[in-house]
């Protein structure tokens, strides 16, 4: 709820993301964030599927 001692600690980067956008109505920095955080994911899932795939090839996506 808002709570001042708790924001600093508990705010995500997606939660950055939808109060720049909806509150400060921030585009660039609420895309160029989203952007980030798309792109850091598709770089774990290919890192994870990698790993998989040295362990076991049959558990691998493609």
């Amino acid at each position: 709820m808002d709570s001042g001692a708790l924001q600093e600690v508990t705010q995500t980067l997606d939660v950055y993301v939808y109060k720049s956008l909806m509150l400060n109505a921030n585009f660039s920095y609420s895309s160029a964030s989203a952007f980030l955080q798309s792109a850091v994911g598709c770089v774990l899932l290919i890192i994870s599927n990698i790993i998989v795939k040295k362990i076991d090839h049959d558990s691998a996506l493609v």
